[in-house]
């Protein structure tokens, strides 16, 4: 059958409308944050209940992770992409009439599916619309969905709640996703679902049964590199996470600071980690492909070592030091490993590679805090915090290394057979 050329959009028009799907999705998720005191108020609860609110949406994500890249594997990525948008939705609409809030902790376990698609299909789509060597930008430039989405829901909530209610604030992320919606409708489509729906048209015509790939869990599971590329990103968010968990309180209980004197420092990352991302992605779109495992391992030692140092440093300046160290590798190993992955695997199996990543960071962040929460409590220790991160972060130096080793000898980026996943004429430019 004679291959014809795609007639795909303008792939930064797809880039964008992907990110701004992101970025509605960010909002829903994230809108609990700047209500939950009146959410509280009105049901009568208890702080630990309703920070449920936000914990059940990254228990869904965990459950999806898996399973999600299978999914998008059998049914495409913009089935997938849109049926999450439109779901995450519905939910927030009917969280809006929720009656009582188990009802309405129902609704943000189904938020949370989306979530979790976010993780998988928006890198998968990048990864369609962009060869392997113009990847680094866009991947970089998307890490920061969820920063900007929290950014534009607590503006968002502080505008709506005192005018119409805490409740409010889930129509106007329904009206978000509605929007995001409609772009993604229109202007986001890949290659691979054209390529599926070609091949299954022709199979039908022919009677031709179709010719079995090596299953895509298989494929991911038995590669090195994929394997420990997802073990470093468990690593650095395992340590990034106990960081935002715990660090404020350390401060007030090792230090002696204020409160909020606390917070500021503790958050001193946030502003230096959005430059990164609007600027790193430039420098990595400049670097040869073959550079990246080294860059990927770089990273992984500034998080070893910013985030075991922090807990032990005697200074607040030094403390943050080691707080810019752990969060430069934390930031740029997300879109790192989102931009390795597809060049480890074939097209087919890029999707599950997705999910693994987003599992891998789901795990980090709910088994950091728990293990080294324990560890404080049963000592009363805080520099011991450095123990259990640092066993985890020398385990990802390890992976990142097998990385390094696999995907780089001699001097050039040794691939899996069909990857990087999609070729330049992929997408118009």
């Amino acid at each position: 059958m004679e291959k014809t050329k795609p007639n795909l959009p303008n792939r930064w028009l797809v880039f964008t409308v992907a990110v701004i799907g992101s970025i509605c999705v960010a909002v829903s998720w994230m809108k609990v944050s700047g209500t939950m005191v009146f959410i509280k108020g009105e049901y009568g609860i208890d702080v630990t209940t309703a920070g449920m609110l936000m914990s059940i949406t990254a228990l869904a994500n965990l459950l999806i992770a898996l399973p999600g890249g299978s999914i998008v594997a059998k049914f495409g990525v913009r089935k997938v992409w849109l049926f999450g948008i439109v779901w995450c939705l519905a939910f927030n609409v009917l969280g809006f009439f929720a009656p009582d809030f188990t009802t309405l902790a129902i609704t943000r376990f189904c938020e949370g599916i989306s979530l979790g698609f976010v993780f998988i299909v928006a890198p998968v789509i990048i990864t369609e619309a962009f060869p392997a060597e113009k990847r680094g930008l866009p991947m970089t430039l998307w890490s920061i969905w969820s920063t900007v989405g929290t950014l534009i829901v607590l503006n968002l909530c502080n505008f709506f709640t005192p005018q119409f209610g805490w409740r409010s604030n889930w129509l106007v992320a329904a009206a978000f996703l509605a929007v995001a919606f409609v772009l993604n409708f229109l202007f986001c489509r890949v290659q691979s679902d054209r390529d599926k729906s070609a091949k299954n048209a022709e199979v039908k015509r022919d009677h031709a049964p179709q010719q079995k790939k090596q299953g895509a869990w298989s494929e991911c599971l038995k590669n090195p590199a994929c394997v420990c590329i997802c073990i470093v990103f468990f690593a650095a968010i395992f340590a990034f996470n106990v960081y935002t968990s715990y660090y404020p309180t350390f401060l007030q209980s090792t230090m002696g600071l204020p409160s909020a004197e606390a917070n500021s420092v503790s958050t001193v990352h946030t502003y230096w980690m959005i430059f990164l991302c609007l600027t790193f992605g430039f420098a990595l779109n400049k670097i040869k492909n073959m550079h990246h495992p080294k860059i990927f391992l770089v990273l992984t030692f500034f998080v070893v070592a910013g985030g075991t140092l922090m807990w032990n440093m005697p200074s607040i300046p030094l403390d943050i030091v080691a707080i810019l160290l752990c969060g430069t590798g934390m930031q740029l190993i997300g879109p790192m490993a989102h931009n390795l992955v597809p060049d480890t695997v074939a097209p087919h199996a890029v999707p599950v590679g997705m999910g693994m990543l987003s599992f891998a960071s789901g795990l980090g962040s709910m088994l950091g805090p728990v293990i080294c929460g324990q560890v404080v409590d049963a000592t009363g220790n805080w520099g011991l915090m450095a123990v259990p991160v640092g066993i985890v972060s020398l385990i990802g130096i390890a992976a990142a290394i097998v990385v390094l080793r696999k995907m780089y000898k001699g001097g050039t980026t040794q691939l899996t057979e069909g990857a990087p996943a999609i070729k330049e004429e992929g997408v118009t430019a």
